[in-house]
């Protein structure tokens, strides 16, 4: 991890490692100029795209967030799982909720590669690929 702190930006580089698929995909993430939080799910060189995500798993906080978050992740809305309508915002219980219901109610999705992204107050957030189980 790596903070830089010259004009108040933060930026994180993580990466997860979980079966064949997810090995090639890295997650970075932080806040731009304006203030506003950015996740990058992108390739290695020779590696994966964003595309190869099979599922995104957000924060349920709202759909205008869930929506800016899959845009800013390059990732289509048909590949995120929304259940904020059912649910509300359960917080930091949000994407492990998500993710049983996701599996609940679409158990062919098992061994399908998700991003997971979670994110709090300020410049709190996390993000990892994981292949579900």
């Amino acid at each position: 991890q790596r903070l830089e702190s010259a004009a108040g930006r933060a930026g994180l580089e993580g990466r997860a490692a979980l079966g064949d698929r997810a090995q090639d995909l890295a997650v970075g993430g932080g806040v731009d100029d304006h203030g506003h939080g950015r996740v990058v799910l992108r390739r290695r060189p020779d590696h994966r795209r964003a595309a190869d995500v099979d599922l995104l798993i957000p924060h349920q906080a709202n759909v205008r967030i869930i929506e800016a978050t899959a845009k800013h992740a390059g990732i289509s809305m048909d590949k995120v799982f929304v259940n904020v309508d059912r649910f509300g915002n359960t917080s930091a219980a949000s994407i492990p909720l998500a993710t049983h219901a996701l599996l609940k109610e679409h158990p062919q999705l098992s061994g399908g590669l998700a991003l997971q992204i979670g994110f709090g107050a300020g410049l709190a957030f996390g993000a990892q690929v994981v292949v579900l189980p």
